[in-house]
């Protein structure tokens, strides 16, 4: 099953009335309640029986402010949300309606289709917004960095690069006199200069609207895409992507890590697991 990690750097300022130990409520919490407020995902279990689309199903979400280092907070979810993941509930067990049996006879389990998992390119960009907007409920975010790192990637069969380009409107917002610059980092189970060098070639002929990808660039090890689980062995080299942004926001940042994790999965040896970090250097 493929699992998503998702990290916001820099610092948080948590209110007075909303710590914790206040009103009961963790990041775990406010990230469960805005994903099902978008309709991102739910913890009702016969959700995609009645046709509800889910992107993700939640794992854990965890406020990290308090720990040593600049790392905020994160979430982790599971992707593999279609019919096959569910629970069913034994109301619809139980119903006499399924496969027309009697009333008082066993229910047969429903036949429900194989759904493949829901491709990372498509949960990304509002992952990274379902965070950012947690993490702001709970106080002021000051975000200087986020990192998307997903295992067990399922081999795909499409690339989703024109649901990107079709939001690319959303960013159009006039020629800023400032424009945010970022560094993009990949580590990857697989990965090597070439491949590297594959990506930003793949980005470059690109549609990226307002986005401007420049060319590669020696990485600080402060930009470096890196991670502290224990699990994958993931390498990378101590090269980093230029790129202008319209704006720094969830959606922006989402937009870029979900460019580039299109591009790397539409490699001829993909890789099955990858991370990418995008971290904001100046106007």
């Amino acid at each position: 099953m493929t699992t998503i990690f998702v990290e916001a750097f820099g610092r948080l300022s948590i209110h007075k009335d909303r710590a914790v130990d206040v009103l009961d409520e963790d990041l775990y919490s406010v990230f469960l309640a805005r994903s099902q407020l978008m309709g991102w995902s739910t913890i009702h279990s016969s959700a995609s029986l009645r046709g509800i689309p889910l992107l993700w199903g939640m794992n854990e979400a965890e406020l990290t402010d308090e720990d040593d280092g600049p790392r905020i907070g994160f979430a982790q979810v599971g992707l593999d949300v279609g019919w096959g993941a569910d629970i069913v509930d034994q109301s619809e067990l139980e119903s006499p309606r399924l496969s027309g049996q009697r009333v008082g006879e066993p229910a047969p389990f429903p036949n429900r289709p194989t759904v493949p998992p829901t491709d990372p390119v498509l949960a990304i960009p509002p992952l990274i917004q379902c965070l950012d907007d947690s993490l702001r409920w709970f106080g002021e975010a000051e975000v200087a960095a986020a990192q998307v790192t997903a295992i067990h990637i399922e081999p795909r069969q499409r690339s989703y690069l024109h649901r990107l380009v079709s939001v690319l409107n959303w960013f159009n917002i006039g020629t800023a006199s400032e424009r945010p610059r970022a560094l993009v980092t990949v580590a990857a189970d697989q990965w090597d200069a070439g491949k590297e060098a594959d990506v930003v070639a793949a980005i470059h002929q690109r549609n990226t609207g307002s986005f401007q990808f420049g060319s590669l660039v020696t990485a600080a090890a402060e930009y470096a895409a890196d991670t502290d689980w224990p699990w994958p062995q993931l390498v990378r080299t101590n090269m980093g992507l230029d790129v202008s942004m319209p704006e720094w926001s969830g959606g922006a940042v989402g937009w870029v890590i979900g460019t580039v994790f299109d591009a790397a999965l539409s490699l001829e040896q993909a890789p099955g697991s990858l991370s990418v970090r995008v971290s904001r250097t100046s106007e």
